[in-house]
């Protein structure tokens, strides 16, 4: 079977899969998310200004499409440029690229990775910056920022840039 196959299976099955969790259980965060996003967009009643912004930002986007379909176009947003991440880091680091994003699908992230909204981009952000990290492409600072826009604890991740040779 062709690698890009492989890979286009391997997404499918985890939306569908992320898109069936989703369905049956909504965390607080995710709602809340979904929350800031109307209130960014569409003059919602409720703002946490503590939440990162991308979420709400992509899902707010999204939701041209009607607000009960953008969580949906959300996941599958977030899961293909997951699978996407992984990929490409897998390739940077020189390994099968398939069986990396394989094993970067585990239990925990299945389960836990879109319950509560931004743990899956994030780390798809953090998957991109550290491959272009590792090709020395001047882009690594977008990545690096745009996964501190959606946790912020990512800002840990900033002296990876400035130690870089």
């Amino acid at each position: 079977m062709r690698t890009s196959l492989k890979f286009l299976f391997l997404y499918v099955l985890t939306t569908i899969l992320f898109l069936i969790l989703h369905a049956r259980y909504v965390g607080w965060d995710f709602s809340v998310y979904v929350l800031n996003a109307q209130s960014l967009f569409s003059n919602g009643l409720y703002f946490e200004i503590s939440r990162p912004p991308l979420m709400s930002f992509l899902l707010g986007i999204f939701s041209v499409f009607g607000w009960g379909v953008a969580d949906f176009l959300y996941i599958i947003f977030a899961n293909a440029l997951f699978v996407y991440s992984m990929k490409e880091l897998g390739e940077s680091l020189q390994i099968d690229s398939f069986l990396f994003t394989l094993f970067s699908l585990n239990i925990f992230v299945l389960f836990y990775g879109l319950v509560e909204g931004t743990e899956l981009l994030s780390l798809a952000f953090l998957g991109l910056f550290l491959s272009s990290l590792i090709r020395n492409r001047a882009v690594s600072g977008l990545y690096l920022a745009l996964a501190c826009l959606t946790r912020y604890p990512f800002v840990l991740f900033f002296p990876f840039l400035f130690l870089h040779k």
